[in-house]
């Protein structure tokens, strides 16, 4: 067995969680994003809910 077949499936379960984490950030964060752009009447698509959502300050 070589180093990839013990390296390949931690390495998976790592993106896996790191791609779940940051889905429920966009997710959660969401509801509050979209009512910010409809109070400051901005027209808005999903790439820029995504990078607004990721650019929130933690609490």
């Amino acid at each position: 067995m070589g180093v990839l077949s013990r390296v390949f499936p931690i390495a998976t379960v790592v993106a896996a969680i790191m791609v779940i984490w940051y889905g429920f950030a966009v997710y959660l964060n969401a509801p509050w994003q979209i009512d910010q752009y409809e109070k400051t009447g901005v027209e808005w698509q999903m790439r820029d809910l995504v990078r607004d959502t990721m650019a929130h300050d933690r609490p």
